[in-house]
């Protein structure tokens, strides 16, 4: 079916102890961001409460978690990307 590369920024990268990783679509109920970011909160739970509140990008193009048009497809970049807080 293909694979996805996941990008860690800032929080998201130190709760999961890695840059960046590949995730092949077939683990996920369906080509959806929703469906990704629930496998990720299943499987790694250090990343749950970070992801619900992480922007999400794909191909370098901020996204709406939400939007029903946007499907996942082999060969894409998906970041994960917290808020930045600073002072």
């Amino acid at each position: 079916m293909g694979s996805i590369k996941i990008l860690y920024f800032a929080a998201a990268r130190e709760a999961r102890g890695a840059k960046q990783e590949q995730i092949d679509l077939s683990v996920l109920q369906d080509n959806k961001p929703q469906a990704l970011l629930q496998h990720l909160r299943t499987n790694f739970e250090d990343l749950s409460g970070i992801l619900d509140s992480a922007a999400l990008a794909i191909n370098e193009e901020y996204v709406e978690v939400d939007n029903p048009s946007i499907t996942l497809k082999p060969g894409d970049t998906v970041a994960i990307i917290p808020p930045i807080s600073g002072g």
